[in-house]
């Protein structure tokens, strides 16, 4: 998990939570009007594993592995594709980006080190999930405002704290 925690405490702060795999990204804007929604397509998919073949170049040290032009090109559409989404996000919010695989870790990790390269002041997490419906993002999106509202060290509300039963 990639955690960049708030320098300060910012519950005006706009928060976006983003659901994002090799393929597509959801994003869901925290709003006074009530949340509101942006779905962020890659022009090709990005292929969740390799080709499960490993090369070495003939003159590479011991262990490099050598990239085929098939890997270098879906390696540059992934860059890409995590390039559109941050452009869509605002350096002023507070992100809480998920989902499957390496990919949303990835694209946390990248902005963080965007936001100290411009002395940036926000939250950035990241978390793995499974797919998430549009009303289940909107729902963890409420419950991480009301977090950021009850301030740090607040139990999650419908957490099973008399053990199991």
């Amino acid at each position: 998990m990639v955690t960049a925690p708030a320098r300060r405490p910012g519950t005006d702060r706009p928060r976006i939570l983003v659901w994002l795999d090799g393929r597509e990204a959801t994003i869901v804007r925290s709003g006074s009007e009530g949340p509101s929604l942006e779905r962020v397509f890659a022009t090709e998919p990005v292929p969740s594993h390799g080709s499960g073949r490993r090369r070495h170049a003939p003159n590479a040290r011991h262990g490099e592995e050598w990239k085929g032009v098939a890997e270098r090109r879906s390696e540059r559409r992934l860059e890409d594709f995590l390039a559109k989404v941050a452009a869509r996000l605002e350096p002023g919010a507070d992100l809480e980006i998920i989902g499957p695989g390496p990919v949303h870790e990835r694209l946390a990790r990248e902005i963080v080190a965007a936001d100290v390269r411009h002395a940036n002041d926000r939250s950035v997490r990241a978390e793995a999930a499974s797919r998430l419906t549009v009303p289940q993002l909107q729902a963890r999106l409420r419950e991480a405002i009301e977090r950021t509202a009850e301030g740090p060290g607040t139990p999650p509300r419908n957490s099973n704290s008399g053990g199991i039963r």
